[in-house]
């Protein structure tokens, strides 16, 4: 079905042929033919020497996942501003493929019931009935098809941006908060099999794995943490995120007293970026470290209170002149 041509892949069909040109320098190993909800994929797999990397720095950051705020990044790099990487129009198209998902399922269970009944009373069934059950579920099979190459690309796009930021702000430790994908099994395990049939919830493991080997060729590791107990609530300055964790009645220096905002104490009461916070206890879960003697006090309050908001279709050279320009 399939041979290899120097950079020419040819895949034969039935009645015709299909060409993939290659990039020369690449050399290419052998080929797969991946079925997924009844269309077909071909996954190219070519030979790519692995260099050791050079790494320039040994910064740390963290990430706290979220939804309109996809991912707040915070690092140890003094001239890094904390970063919000804008989940909004993720969010968006993951509750218009809800809003659809819902209503083509809903049809289809309809006409399967139909059916049902019909051969449970020993009766023939129509073929505009078959055929029209066959065109829903091959639209709900489209539905998914279509949100997979839709997220695929996105977290493509936005893990490419971000490893080669850490790469070049001199980072060779990314930590993130995988608390998110514990809560959202907790959750559907809390719904009914109705709802849960009708949300879909957001693939934060994908994104992990995507962003875990760009990482790796960068040399970076990738560190999961996924203990995020009082993270929202713990001040990130004042507290010590780890004692608090372990104690049976905590108590916090601060808290949360609006949507995205967090007051606390320091020097005199100050509010900072909720998610931000949260980001910071993270990395302290990981490193143990002290914001407020890792930093002097005015950057300190700068990448506590003023992160900026990056969207990942960005150019990624001009993003990250914006980011470290950012003051």
């Amino acid at each position: 079905m399939f041979s290899v041509h120097g950079c020419r892949v040819v895949l034969k069909l039935l009645d015709d042929e299909l060409t993939v040109e290659m990039s020369r320098e690449r050399d290419v190993s052998s080929v797969r033919l991946v079925y997924y909800l009844g269309q077909f994929y071909i996954d190219v797999v070519y030979e790519k020497e692995q260099r050791a990397p050079l790494l320039v720095g040994n910064h740390a950051a963290a990430c706290d996942l979220n939804l309109d705020n996809l991912m707040v990044i915070v690092s140890t790099n003094p001239i890094v501003p904390s970063i919000i990487v804008d989940g909004r129009g993720i969010k968006s198209f993951n509750q218009w493929f809800n809003k659809n998902k819902s209503e083509l399922q809903s049809k289809h269970d309809i006409i399967l019931n139909e059916i049902k009944e019909l051969r449970d009373k020993g009766k023939e069934i129509p073929d505009e009935l078959l055929a029209k059950e066959r065109e829903l579920r091959g639209r709900l099979r489209a539905l998914w098809a279509y949100r997979k190459r839709r997220l695929d690309d996105w977290f493509h796009k936005i893990t490419r941006w971000l490893t080669e930021f850490l790469y070049r702000t001199g980072h060779d430790v990314f930590v993130i908060g995988t608390g998110v994908l514990e809560a959202k099994r907790n959750c559907s395990e809390r719904l009914n099999k109705k709802v849960t049939e009708k949300f879909v919830p957001m693939p934060y493991r994908r994104l992990i794995q995507l962003l875990e080997y760009k990482c790796e060729e960068r040399g970076i590791r990738v560190i999961e943490v996924p203990n995020e107990e009082y993270t929202s609530k713990t001040c990130c300055i004042n507290d010590d995120i780890r004692r608090i964790q372990r104690s049976e009645r905590p108590k916090f220096s601060g808290r949360r007293i609006a949507r995205g905002i967090y007051r606390t104490i320091y020097n005199k009461t100050i509010e900072i970026n909720a998610d931000v916070n949260a980001a910071f206890n993270i990395l302290r879960i990981y490193a143990n470290i002290q914001p407020a003697e890792l930093f002097e006090p005015n950057v300190l309050k700068w990448k506590l209170c003023r992160p900026i908001r990056v969207c990942f279709t960005d150019d990624v050279n001009e993003l990250i002149e914006r980011i470290l320009n950012h003051r």
